[in-house]
């Protein structure tokens, strides 16, 4: 009787209540940062896990969809990323190697009509690096480039001394270099400005005195000299290429084309022989060396040159590898 009569005046009570409580509560929090709503997302219940199969519990395996493991196991671990310094470095450079300019023309406007690059010849093409086939020069072409070289390596060669002209020359072949390994998206190396006619054409123009080297060279070891102290320059050879350490301590520089054997006698009195050479032709010619007979000066003048020292500037060698993007196979 109590609750049906006293029910209704109670709910209304408690309702009254409730609205008031709301009201003082909503106020305080007017007073607070708004609350930021999201749109509600609706989250899938996970199905219930599947029983272990008779005789298995949940701790003593687990199922890999249909098939149960009867013992846990570690994931399997993904292999580290290389990200030393070096790494780090090597890509940095490779990826800044773009957009680069090729070298201001050396061309001089009033040369001789003969002398002129022929339009048809510049072809784009990187000789030993492009894919498909070679540009199909004649030989009438091909001399008459040649001769076109000679004449300007002859008549408008001021005769400057290499080492005043080396620094430009590297930095010209730098941007040739970047230039085509923007094109090919891999790094071309050795003689770049031979790789192009065009190219070829305009060192010739800029640097006559090494042009000459390359083209008519006294030697073929003076021709080797200055390609090798390019290619160092050029980061793309170590300057220790040729070192050899004796077994006194001594530094012998070996030569590009010639095989070697030293010979010496140990201090418990057993003869050794050595044989090294930077050559793989075994018909190469064959020079023994005795060190223990041998004076500094001797070996210095049986040796070639310690590219640690640039043949033409005289100066020390500052190498810095070059990074090789894509490598030829």
């Amino acid at each position: 009787m109590f609750l049906r009569k006293y029910w209704l005046p109670l709910t209304v009570f408690g309702l009254i209540v409730l609205m008031g409580c709301g009201l003082f509560y909503g106020r305080k929090a007017a007073k607070q940062e708004p609350v930021k709503v999201y749109k509600p997302v609706e989250v899938e219940k996970p199905a219930p896990p599947k029983p272990p199969p008779p005789g298995e519990t949940a701790e003593s395996g687990h199922w890999h969809g249909d098939v149960w493991h009867a013992e846990s196991h570690e994931p399997e671990k993904l292999p580290l990323v290389d990200a030393s310094e070096t790494h780090n470095k090597v890509v940095s450079e490779t990826q800044t190697r773009v957009n680069l300019p090729l070298p201001l023309s050396s061309v001089p406007d009033d040369i001789p009509e003969h002398l002129k690059f022929p339009p048809e010849w510049k072809t784009g093409h990187y000789y030993g690096f492009s894919d498909g086939a070679e540009p199909d020069f004649s030989m009438e072409e091909a001399q008459r480039l040649h001769d076109i070289l000679k004449e300007i390596i002859r008549d408008y060669n001021p005769h400057r001394p290499i080492g005043d002209v080396w620094g430009p020359f590297i930095e010209y072949e730098k941007m040739y270099r970047a230039y085509a390994e923007q094109e090919l998206t891999k790094t071309p190396l050795g003689g770049l400005c031979f790789n192009r006619t065009d190219w070829q054409y305009e060192q010739t123009w800029a640097f006559p005195e090494i042009m000459k080297v390359m083209l008519e060279p006294t030697s073929e070891d003076e021709r080797s000299l200055l390609l090798t102290a390019r290619r160092i320059d050029m980061g793309e050879q170590e300057p220790n290429w040729n070192e050899h350490i004796l077994h006194d301590g001594r530094a012998f520089y070996l030569r590009y084309d010639t095989r070697y054997e030293f010979k010496w006698t140990t201090p418990e009195g057993v003869e050794r022989t050595t044989g090294f050479s930077r050559t793989s032709d075994l018909n190469a010619p064959l020079v023994v060396i005795y060190p223990d007979a041998t004076s500094d000066e001797e070996l210095k003048n049986l040796g070639w040159w310690n590219f640690h020292i640039n043949p033409y500037t005289l100066e020390p060698v500052d190498y810095q590898p070059y990074p090789i993007l894509n490598p030829l196979p």
